[in-house]
């Protein structure tokens, strides 16, 4: 691996936090502004002040450059914890089942890699599990391999860096984008209403076109990354953990006759999923296949009864808290 390609993931982890928070902290300048006078008089502010002048002009800006960054990370943390909140989950649910086009459109594309990605992740577990088993390779849920794309990334710079290059190239571009957008928006709004009003209101809706470009720009260029991730996934660069877990497993125990009828598979893959705590997360499947279009295919209870008997009460409740939510 060059110096180069060594260097740019660590700058590329950088750039993002450090302008986010120079946002920020550039914000808290402008609001402070008024009654910096009266700020300046605090006990805390003059005796930052004093030490501020008695240390190198150097040290004071890196001092200044580490603050920012620190402030970029912890916003960038809030902002990941309010995304992936319960809260935030179903808003972008009920955006994904609209029948406005516009908001359908949006939460799909907040939350969903593209249909390329997907589709290549879909033939990727065909392709490695319909040699196990092809009732194996139509149920395994496509997330089980898209939730994993961040440690598949680690596997692809170690073993392709130039694939990973161009991954994180455009990863680090979606990150940049996403992340400026709102703290952009909050620049453009404070000094908006600093302003006399039409100055203002031009700087605001100025503001909000902006962060609306990026933002979008941001979400295409995230998909673009899932979908190099994908074909590196697809042409064999790279795996996921869990993925290569579930391969190894089946074939160790589909292929060699311990499990081989039909009804077999589908508990065996609930049973897996259930012993790493993810049944909750991935057990999708099971309430495809409980749908009527179904029946004739798969029999439901019939592979319940197949299981063990505790794994078969977690698939009923599994199932009955799916259908108390609507989810189905």
């Amino acid at each position: 691996m060059s110096l180069l390609s060594a260097v740019l993931p660590g700058v590329r982890e950088f750039r993002t936090p450090f302008v986010v928070g120079s946002i920020w902290v550039a914000l808290v300048v402008l609001l402070a502004y008024p009654s910096w006078d009266r700020i300046g008089k605090l006990d805390a502010v003059s005796t930052i002040a004093v030490l501020a002048a008695a240390i190198p002009q150097s040290i004071g800006w890196a001092a200044v450059a580490f603050v920012a960054y620190v402030a970029g990370v912890t916003s960038g943390s809030v902002g990941r914890w309010i995304g992936r909140s319960h809260a935030a989950g179903r808003s972008i649910a009920r955006l994904n089942k609209s029948r406005f086009r516009a908001s359908g459109r949006i939460g799909l594309l907040v939350r969903r890699p593209s249909e390329t990605a997907e589709t290549l992740v879909r033939s990727s577990v065909r392709e490695r599990l319909n040699p196990v088993s092809p009732t194996l390779a139509a149920l395994v849920p496509k997330n089980l391999v898209l939730d994993e794309f961040d440690l598949a990334a680690l596997r692809l710079g170690r073993e392709a860096s130039e694939q990973y290059q161009q991954y994180d190239r455009v990863r680090a571009e979606a990150e940049f984008r996403t992340g400026i957008a709102m703290p952009l928006l909050a620049l453009a709004v404070a000094l908006g209403l600093m302003l006399p009003p039409f100055p203002g209101l031009l700087v605001v809706a100025s503001g909000v076109l902006v962060a609306g470009m990026l933002m979008i720009q941001g979400l295409e260029y995230r998909q673009q990354a899932d979908e190099f991730m994908a074909t590196a996934i697809y042409f064999g660069y790279t795996s996921t953990p869990m993925f290569d877990a579930l391969v190894g497993a089946a074939t160790a125990d589909l292929i060699s006759g311990r499990v081989n009828a039909q009804v077999g598979d589908v508990a065996w893959l609930a049973a897996f999923l259930d012993a790493r705590n993810m049944l909750t997360r991935y057990g999708e499947f099971l309430s495809k296949l409980r749908h009527p279009s179904n029946h004739s295919k798969y029999e439901l209870d019939a592979i319940i009864e197949q299981m063990e008997p505790v794994l078969g009460e977690r698939v009923r409740l599994f199932l009955g808290r799916r259908l108390e939510n609507g989810d189905e």
